[in-house]
């Protein structure tokens, strides 16, 4: 009876197919849509045999061919439901990102536009004074005004084309606004051009960007650089390299211990357990085409990925 019950709502549910195949989805969608119902008809029809020809007396092999199918029915059904939902979650917080940068965006433009005329005003009563050193000075401002909105800009989907690694940047680019670090970034090459997996970037520029964040956290200067570039088309190795240098305060860093187990310079207190640096070169030491070039000078410490063409 509840086989009978069971094809009955799905009969029902077949007879909205055409109205659901006439509305505005994608054809993508259309094709997975009609393999589902395809699929959903076998079923049906394999309900409707067993309550003709075994209503009474259903063979074992019958049964359990008949609930394996319902439950690879059901399978299928919460995997699709469960792959659009994550898809949707994804693009919604890309969207919802993107809208925050354009937000920022837009009111910094507007400020900017708003104050230009005393900006101007500004840098002409500094030169009829003669007055350099003010001038420098507030060049200086104005420079990191502009340095904020290109910033802004270069944090890009177009050009960031990974949901992950978009999320990743834009939340380590806000997280160092909120602690006041200054974040620059220069992006001049698509991330598509990149020949590393997502998963493999993503989670060694975490562990970079985390360390960035709390040496410059920590340091009087609080500066991040972020650089994505490509080499020439004439260079004889083609690679992509991405640059990452910070502010820091222990100029006694060991760079030689720096990728050793359980080797920190941050306090105990603080926490640190000094894996970071030691998974990226457990990753780094399975991969053909991926380097990791680590120095520092009295105010940057720098860490260069390059990529390699494969």
């Amino acid at each position: 009876m509840s086989s009978f019950v069971l094809g009955i709502k799905n009969l029902s549910f077949l007879v909205r197919i055409k109205s659901i195949l006439k509305s505005g989805i994608s054809r993508k969608t259309k094709i997975l849509l009609f393999v589902y119902f395809i699929f959903l008809i076998f079923v049906v029809c394999i309900q409707f045999f067993v309550i003709k020809n075994y209503m009474h007396n259903i063979p074992l092999f019958i049964l359990l061919i008949v609930t394996a199918l319902l439950i690879l029915y059901f399978l299928i059904s919460s995997a699709v439901k469960s792959v659009k939902l994550a898809k949707a979650t994804r693009s919604l917080e890309d969207a919802r990102l993107y809208n925050k940068n354009l937000q920022v965006l837009h009111d910094s433009l507007r400020c900017f536009k708003h104050d230009i005329a005393n900006t101007m005003q500004c840098i002409g009563g500094y030169i009829a004074n003669d007055n350099m050193e003010g001038l420098k000075k507030y060049y200086r401002s104005v420079q990191n005004e502009c340095n904020n909105i290109n910033n802004l800009t270069a944090l890009d989907p177009a050009l960031i084309n990974d949901s992950g690694l978009y999320s990743l940047l834009t939340s380590k680019y806000y997280l160092a606004e909120k602690d006041n670090i200054k974040f620059n970034v220069s992006i001049c090459t698509s991330f598509d051009k990149l020949d590393i997996p997502s998963f493999v970037l993503n989670k060694i520029l975490g562990i970079l960007l985390d360390n960035a964040l709390d040496a410059s956290r920590n340091s009087r200067e609080k500066e991040i650089y972020f650089e994505v570039k490509r080499s020439p088309k004439s260079s004889n190795v083609r690679k992509s390299s991405i640059i990452l240098e910070n502010s820091y305060s222990n100029k006694d860093v060991n760079l030689d211990r720096i990728r050793e187990k359980g080797y920190t310079s941050k306090s105990k207190e603080a926490g640190s357990h000094g894996l970071g640096l030691w998974e990226v070169n457990k990753i780094l030491s399975k991969s053909k085409n991926l380097d990791l070039y680590t120095s520092k000078n009295e105010k940057f410490f720098r860490q260069q990925l390059d990529i390699y063409d494969t």
